[in-house]
């Protein structure tokens, strides 16, 4: 397993029962199956209260979600010849931001 924790965009729309496609590193991939769908919660250093104990900017009160929701996918390069790979995408729920995690060799 490779780890990346790179940004990766997915279309609006795509995600009511997972990502259908997502883009990175300027190429697109098709999901062609959801192999695994969990949750987990925001390491305990990561959570606003540890933030602001090491003097980084941190809401204490925001009510965001301390949960990212995490897929294990297999998917395609769209326009290539290439087979399925496996990934795991995550959403950050506290900003919403995507991210592609690791790539299962």
């Amino acid at each position: 397993m490779r780890r990346y924790n790179e940004p990766i965009q997915v279309p609006a729309g795509s995600v009511a029962n997972g990502p259908k496609q997502f883009r990175w590193r300027n190429r697109s991939f098709e999901v062609t199956q959801i192999l695994r769908h969990w949750w987990e919660a925001t390491p305990w250093w990561q959570q606003p209260e540890a933030r602001a104990l090491r003097g980084e900017e941190a809401s204490l009160f925001s009510g965001e979600s301390l949960e990212s929701e995490i897929w294990l996918v297999t998917a395609r390069p769209q326009g290539r010849g290439v087979p399925d790979g496996m990934y795991e995408v995550v959403l950050q729920a506290s900003r919403r931001e995507w991210l592609l995690r690791a790539v299962v060799d």
